[in-house]
């Protein structure tokens, strides 16, 4: 009996440590998964879900795969499950600022302006230094065409803070602003400046077209609009809130 219940102890020594090990490489695993960006979805998707059902993690660490599991929702084109992990990412971790980010991007993609100004605003008062949100609500006042001159300067802010990498993106966000305000020669100007670092980006070809034939240079216009469908024949899409678009 002895002996039995010294061999039982022993094996519960070795057994617990044992079992953690899988533990922590099942979590290794389903985190590398969640993690994983560029692949399959699903499969990360798979991950994340694992991680959230977790009884063994943090709080922190669920609001993270909660918020990673958005992003992969985004890819697998399930926005109405990415806006409800963003949610659940931002009320686990309020601090999470990444997840307001994700949130009103998919809001302002979903022409929801308010929500998508709300959450912008928050990561910018959050992220003053960052261009991020600066840039997003200046393209979500544009889009929704009021607050115009605050839009201006937040495209303004976004261009004095932007890495060379994103001067031309914040140069077409406020090119398409200045079509939206009526101010066809600073469009043009924007989307020149865009076209000067990305010269083959058919959104700032077909904006700086639209602009050209607002200042009357027709054969200048419809040259940038049809070498811009060229590369992208739903790029006029991009412009069809615009009083001036075809």
């Amino acid at each position: 009996m002895l002996r039995y219940l010294v061999a039982l102890a022993c094996a519960m020594v070795i057994s617990a440590p044992a079992q953690a090990d899988v533990l922590w490489h099942t979590y290794a695993l389903r985190q590398q998964e969640c993690d994983s960006y560029g692949g399959d979805p699903q499969i990360a998707i798979r991950g994340c879900t694992l991680i959230i059902r977790s009884n063994n993690v943090t709080g922190e660490r669920r609001s993270a795969a909660y918020r990673r599991r958005g992003d992969h929702y985004v890819a697998a084109n399930e926005p109405e499950r990415a806006l409800r992990d963003y949610s659940s990412a931002i009320e686990l971790d309020a601090a999470l600022n990444i997840a307001y980010f994700r949130r009103a991007e998919l809001y302002l993609e979903r022409g929801n302006y308010d929500a998508a100004l709300e959450d912008f605003s928050h990561y910018a008062r959050v992220e003053p230094n960052r261009v991020a949100g600066h840039l997003g609500r200046c393209r979500t006042l544009a889009a929704a065409g009021r607050e115009l001159d605050r839009a201006r300067a937040d495209c303004d802010t976004a261009l004095e803070l932007a890495r060379p990498e994103h001067v031309a993106i914040v140069h077409g966000a406020r090119g398409y602003l200045g079509l939206r305000a009526g101010n066809y020669e600073a469009a043009w100007a924007d989307y020149d400046a865009a076209l000067r670092l990305e010269p083959y980006e058919a959104r700032h070809l077909y904006g700086r077209g639209l602009a050209a034939r607002q200042l009357g240079r027709s054969e200048e216009a419809e040259r940038d609009m049809a070498d811009a469908l060229s590369h992208a024949p739903r790029v006029a899409n991009a412009f069809s809130g615009l009083d001036n678009a075809p």
